[in-house]
C-alpha cells in the first residue's frame, strides 16, 4: 500500500520520467519512489502503477493560489518587459516573456493558469495545435504547451 504523503509543489508538471519521448509527451502528475537505488522519479499515473514506493502529488504551485482577476493579470502584464521574437515570420510578430526573467515568477505562473481556465481554446492554423488565447489592452496572449512556462503576445489588429 502506499503510504500518503504531502503533495509537491513544482513550477509546471514535468514529462513523465518513465514513458515520455521526444515524440510523444506524456504529463506526470506523482512523484514515486523507486526502489531503483534512493532514485524517485516523475511519473503519470500508469507509469506509477509499475512501483510500490510511497509517492506525493504533484501540483503546480500556480494551482495552490487563487486565481488571477482580470486586473491583476492585466497589471502583471503591463509592468513586464517582453522579448520581440526573432523567430517570428514576417507576417506573425509577436513578443515573449520567460519565466526565468519575469520580476514576479509567481504571478507568471498563475497568469498561466489564469489564460488556461478563463481564455478562449483555439486551434493555430499553421502547426494545428490547441492553444488557449485571452485578450487584453489591445493584445492577446497565450502561452505554449501544457507544461511549458513560455507566454506570448501580439497585437491584435
Amino acid at each position: 500500500m502506499h503510504s500518503p504523503s504531502q503533495p509537491r509543489y513544482v513550477l509546471a508538471r514535468p514529462p513523465c520520467e518513465w514513458c515520455s519521448a521526444p515524440y510523444r509527451t506524456v504529463i506526470a502528475t506523482l512523484e514515486v519512489e523507486t526502489g531503483i537505488g534512493e532514485a524517485v522519479a516523475r511519473l503519470c499515473a500508469d507509469c506509477a502503477g509499475n512501483f510500490t514506493g510511497p509517492r506525493r502529488d504533484l501540483i503546480p504551485v500556480a494551482d495552490a493560489h487563487p486565481l488571477l482577476t482580470g486586473a491583476a493579470a492585466d497589471f502583471y502584464v503591463a509592468a513586464e518587459f517582453w522579448t520581440e521574437a526573432r523567430s517570428a515570420a514576417a507576417d506573425d510578430p509577436h513578443q515573449y516573456l520567460l519565466l526565468r526573467v519575469s520580476h514576479d515568477p509567481l504571478t507568471h505562473l498563475r497568469l498561466i493558469r489564469f489564460i488556461r481556465c478563463a481564455g478562449e481554446r483555439r486551434q493555430w492554423p499553421r502547426d494545428r495545435r490547441w492553444y488557449f488565447y485571452w485578450r487584453s489592452g489591445g493584445y492577446e496572449y497565450w502561452p505554449m504547451g501544457e507544461h511549458e512556462t513560455l507566454l506570448n503576445r501580439r497585437v491584435i489588429t
